[in-house]
């Protein structure tokens, strides 16, 4: 299966607008594989959620994102790798 740049961004992007944080420590971890799989982490520390979103990018996942949501309510990325082909 063959995904472009903008559809990866794009789900990226749905499913950040869909996650509701239950606290503002919360870290969450998105990862897109190159079959299609999805991933959704949790973690309470932001060095943590780092850390598994290069060991995901290291493996060749197309798409990996770390975000978490600021005291104003915004969301903010902290990771960000997206492949281009």
């Amino acid at each position: 299966m063959q995904f472009t740049t903008e559809f990866l961004a794009s789900k990226i992007e749905e499913e950040k607008k869909g996650f509701i944080l239950d606290s503002l420590k919360k870290y969450c971890l998105l990862a897109i594989s190159r079959d299609g799989l999805m991933v959704h982490r949790e973690f309470d520390y932001e060095h943590d959620a780092r850390d598994m979103a290069e060991d995901y990018w290291l493996k060749g996942f197309l798409a990996v994102e770390v975000f978490h949501m600021n005291i104003s309510g915004d969301i903010v990325t902290d990771y960000h790798g997206l492949r281009n082909f």
